[in-house]
């Protein structure tokens, strides 16, 4: 079947938000679209051929949803071969999204070997989401972040290290990230924010001397100062927001047992004066924590 010209849509057959189909006819045909071997057939061709980027990309995202013999070759063949990374993207990502795990190997080789920093940084996503559990995950990842590699697409390599330090975190991985920090972070802003974000995010106050020691060797007019202080500021005091924000729900929650008492049937004049000289101390307590809260 030879591909279709011109601008298409396949957006009306697989878009999973597209506006236009609402009601249960259109449904039907968006399922029956899905499901009829032609359909399929001509996007994988259009995928492998079409002259226009916009329509392989829409292609390649159209066989997540599509019976398409003959799909996973294609799209393994797109997402090394096309000459448009925005279509090595997607393809990659409707692969991960019906393999899983099954892609790493093609995700490792695309970090290594395509030069684009979108592709880069999709296969490092793709990684630390759908393969965490795979040791060869986590033993690649150490590697790139000893290595500084791909140089490209670090934030990307560092956004995907913190994402498998939270759910398998392991002294390998944490030596890498503290490796890339030192030696790459004081010249790359983004990578900074990356790593104050994730730091701060995650809770992890074993990246607070990192930030104390890169801050200091940096020159004094470097913008990244200011941001490895404020994270390793945010990191020190982590523990007494996070006391001060306990003080608050129990402080509450001794409100709402006062109240509860004073709306009681049977409680005394006298007693519920005490009560009231009780909830207001203690609000002035709740008070005077959430402006240090806020500070």
């Amino acid at each position: 079947m030879a591909p279709p010209e011109g601008p298409i849509i396949f957006g009306f057959i697989v878009e999973r938000d597209f506006n236009a189909i609402q009601g249960p006819f259109e449904a039907s045909l968006k399922d029956a679209a899905r499901m009829d071997p032609v359909v399929g057939a001509a996007v994988v061709t259009t995928l492998g051929s079409h002259s226009e980027e916009a329509v392989r990309e829409i292609a390649a995202q159209a066989l997540r949803d599509l019976s398409a013999p003959g799909a996973d070759d294609a799209l393994r063949s797109s997402a090394r071969g096309d000459r448009e990374d925005s279509v090595r993207a997607a393809s990659l990502t409707t692969l991960a999204e019906s393999k899983g795990a099954g892609i790493s190997g093609l995700a490792m080789q695309l970090v290594l070997e395509d030069e684009s920093p979108i592709v880069q940084s999709t296969a490092l996503l793709l990684l630390s989401q759908k393969a965490p559990q795979d040791p060869q995950t986590q033993r690649f990842l150490v590697d790139c972040l000893t290595l500084g590699r791909p140089a490209k697409a670090l934030s990307a390599l560092a956004d995907s290290s913190f994402h498998l330090l939270r759910t398998s975190p392991t002294r390998e991985l944490q030596e890498g990230l503290s490796m890339l920090l030192l030696h790459r972070a004081g010249a790359d802003p983004d990578l900074a924010d990356v790593f104050v974000k994730e730091a701060v995010a995650g809770g992890l106050p074993q990246f607070m001397p990192l930030f104390r020691l890169l801050e200091s060797s940096l020159p004094a007019e470097s913008p990244i100062r200011d941001t490895l202080r404020r994270g390793a500021q945010k990191l020190e005091e982590a523990p007494r927001y996070a006391a001060l924000a306990e003080q608050i729900r129990e402080g509450e929650k001794q409100v709402r047992v006062l109240y509860d008492e004073v709306n009681r049937p049977g409680t005394t004049e006298e007693r519920s004066d005490s009560l009231a000289r009780e909830i207001g101390s203690l609000i002035e307590r709740i008070s005077e924590s959430r402006k240090q809260l806020e500070k």
